[in-house]
């Protein structure tokens, strides 16, 4: 930041904004998605291999669990909010449930389908990212440059 000249506190304060904004939306995400990517490899797709089916996510046409996510910013300059979200279609339309929340929650109509029974890979994820500390490491370390 040595080569950086602000005229008043709210460029600057502009410009660390900005910075942890690209941060958030760029390493941060990045880190996020293979967490979840590792999570939906071991806690979904290896626990059991699909006979009746294809799963969604082989073929390009198909949404599925590794194929669907989008981010979304919300909040604001000062306080961006990043939200993950698995946009595949619904499993069964009645359900309400989206792919992700079907897999996540399982169905109350599972009556030991294995498909239909809950298979955590969100929560982990997010325990794991709280209990690690990994996300205000990343932020830190992309923005020493300030200090």
């Amino acid at each position: 930041m040595a080569d950086k000249n602000f005229d008043t506190i709210d460029q600057l304060m502009n410009y660390v904004y900005d910075q942890v904004e690209q941060v958030i939306f760029g390493q941060i995400y990045e880190f996020v998605m293979n967490k979840l990517f590792e999570s939906i490899e071991q806690n979904v797709f290896s626990v059991y291999e699909p006979i009746l089916y294809e799963r969604r996510s082989l073929t390009e046409e198909n949404e599925g669990l590794l194929n669907s996510w989008i981010v979304l910013q919300e909040g604001t300059k000062e306080n961006p909010i990043m939200i993950i979200e698995n946009t595949a279609t619904k499993v069964w339309e009645e359900s309400g449930k989206t792919l992700a929340e079907l897999i996540e929650y399982g169905s109350p109509q599972s009556q030991g389908q294995i498909w239909l029974e809950p298979r955590k890979f969100i929560e982990p994820v997010m325990e794991e990212l709280k209990a690690s500390g990994d996300l205000e490491k990343i932020l830190q370390q992309s923005l020493d440059f300030l200090i």
